[in-house]
């Protein structure tokens, strides 16, 4: 969520960042709300709440043409237009204290040009630095 909030980071590359942040305020909002939550998820909400804009979002569920379980996740990022979506899998084990529950998150390419992308980039061996995202200059977001 760092990554995504943080306006130095993922978030000027994110096209739809304000329904993506929406949906992921509504997420963390409604786990806040379960007897479970602790004081970290408190304090992570209180830490995004502090980047710029981000207290003008109001949070909602993911638009309808979407299900609660797809948030859709558009990147423009050296010149190349990604979507993808992500899934969310929990994993609880009462029986454990140790593993009261454990949530994965999965991202998969949305359509057929990022799967493209997603393979290439992925066959690269020795890839020692990240996509350079300087040929995109990142798109202005709401303060």
């Amino acid at each position: 969520l760092r990554l995504l909030f943080d306006p130095a980071q993922l978030r000027p590359w994110v096209s739809n960042w304000t329904e993506v942040a929406s949906a992921l305020l509504f997420r963390l909002k409604s786990a806040l709300d379960l007897p479970r939550a602790d004081g970290a998820l408190e304090d992570l909400h209180r830490e995004l709440l502090a980047y710029p804009g981000v207290r003008d979002i109001e949070p909602q569920p993911p638009s309808a043409d979407t299900s609660t379980l797809l948030i859709p996740l558009r990147f423009e990022i050296a010149n190349h237009r990604l979507s993808w979506v992500t899934t969310l899998a929990t994993f609880s084990a009462v029986a454990d204290m140790t593993l009261q529950e454990v949530t994965l998150e999965f991202l998969y390419p949305a359509d057929e040009k990022t799967e493209a992308f997603a393979h290439t980039f992925g066959r690269e061996k020795g890839r020692s630095q990240p996509l350079d995202p300087s040929p995109a200059e990142p798109r202005e977001t709401a303060p």
